[in-house]
């Protein structure tokens, strides 16, 4: 192959390559919608309804998820206008978390679990319709969380 073959067939691909990785209105991409940095900035209407059944009684439970942080959280929490507003969500939206000694973490219990029972909560665990079961962390007005949760956003180790 000839040199002046061989720069045709190279400069369209570095043309394409060299655009490869810019987003944004002159690359024609989509820009992504970017998910909520913490649970304070959820919205109720995003929230996904799932319905959960606890260890603790025999009544469905409706949650809502959120699948941009991964939350599951009591669907009572939603209010009409959208706003979510229960124990469960104003203790994780403080952003105060709760201390937790490093040598209690053993394995033996969840962090989040730890974080909810030092609360003097209850942990609750709950089964969805196909079987897959989450630890819930259980607020005196009956609202839920995933302890998961609790362990992501509301837990500080210390010495």
């Amino acid at each position: 192959m000839r040199m002046s073959e061989l720069l045709v067939c190279i400069v369209p691909v570095s043309l394409l390559v060299a655009g490869c990785g810019k987003e944004g209105p002159e690359s024609g991409a989509a820009t992504p919608q970017s998910a909520p940095a913490s649970p304070a900035t959820l919205d109720g209407k995003s929230g996904l309804p799932e319905t959960w059944t606890m260890d603790d009684g025999p009544a469905p439970v409706p949650l809502l998820y959120f699948t941009q942080l991964g939350i599951k959280l009591s669907a009572s929490c939603k209010k009409a206008d959208g706003t979510l507003d229960c124990a469960a969500f104003q203790y994780v939206k403080s952003g105060m978390p709760t201390e937790i000694a490093k040598r209690e973490l053993d394995g033996r219990t969840k962090p989040g679990s730890k974080v909810c029972i030092k609360m003097n909560n209850q942990v609750v665990t709950g089964k969805n319709s196909v079987g897959a079961t989450d630890a819930f962390c259980k607020f005196p007005d009956g609202s839920l969380i995933t302890v998961g949760t609790l362990e992501q956003y509301s837990l500080r180790i210390v010495q």
